[in-house]
C-alpha cells in the first residue's frame, strides 16, 4: 500500500541518448498477442488510456498496449537507447496504423494515466481491413525500460521478433550509431494531395 493507493509503482527517468553502436541478438519472438505472449491480447484502440473508475481495470488497459524490453532476449537491464524489432500486424479490423513510442515517466504518482498522450502519434506500421504487414521498427525505449503500441484500428494482433538493441555509451566508430530525430510526418498524399 502506497498513500492509500493499491499499489505504487512511479517510473523515473527519460530514454537515454541514442549515440551508441547496435548490438544484434538471435533473434527472438517477444510479442504474438494471438498466444498471449508479451501482451496479454490483441492491442485495442489507443495507448491505453482508460477512464474506468477501477484501478485494476485501468492497469489492465495499459498493460495491453506496454512491454518491458529491458533484462531480456539479450538487451541489458540499463544502458539501452532503443530496440530494433520486426513488428507484424495480422488481421486489423480497419485501416489505420500501430505506433511504438517509449512509455514517458510518470511525474504524479496520485495520477495513473499521467503519462498517456490524447492522441496515437506518428505510424510504425501501417494497417489493412483484414490484411498482414510487417515492418522493421526502432524504438526508444523510455521509463522503466517499457515501449507502448498504440494503434487507430484496434483491437489488432501484434507480434513483434527482437532482432537487436543501441546502446548509449556514445564511443562509437563515426557512422554507425543512431542519430534521433523528432518523430514528423514527412509525406501524407492523404492530406496534401493526391496518392502516388
Amino acid at each position: 500500500v502506497c498513500f492509500g493507493l493499491d499499489s505504487c509503482v512511479v517510473d523515473r527517468g527519460t530514454p537515454g541518448a541514442a549515440s551508441g553502436g547496435f548490438h544484434p541478438v538471435i533473434p527472438t519472438r517477444i510479442i504474438d498477442t494471438r498466444e498471449g505472449r508479451g501482451l496479454p491480447g490483441a492491442v485495442s484502440t489507443g495507448d491505453g488510456r482508460s477512464t474506468h473508475p477501477d484501478a485494476r481495470v485501468r492497469r489492465l488497459a495499459s498493460a495491453q498496449h506496454e512491454l518491458v524490453v529491458t533484462g531480456r532476449a539479450g538487451v541489458p537491464r540499463s544502458g539501452v537507447a532503443a530496440v530494433v524489432l520486426n513488428v507484424t500486424a495480422v488481421d486489423a479490423p480497419g485501416d489505420g496504423y500501430v505506433s511504438v513510442v517509449p512509455r514517458p515517466a510518470q511525474a504524479d504518482i496520485f495520477d495513473d494515466q499521467g503519462t498517456f498522450t490524447r492522441r496515437v502519434g506518428t505510424s510504425n506500421v501501417d494497417l489493412t481491413t483484414g490484411g498482414v504487414t510487417s515492418r522493421t521498427v526502432i524504438a526508444r525505449v523510455g521509463a522503466g525500460g517499457v515501449i507502448r503500441f498504440a494503434t487507430t484500428a484496434g483491437p489488432v494482433h501484434l507480434t513483434a521478433d527482437l532482432l537487436g538493441w543501441i546502446d548509449t555509451s556514445g564511443s562509437t566508430v563515426t557512422g554507425s550509431g543512431l542519430v534521433p530525430l523528432p518523430r514528423a510526418t514527412l509525406l501524407d498524399t492523404a492530406v496534401r494531395g493526391a496518392p502516388l
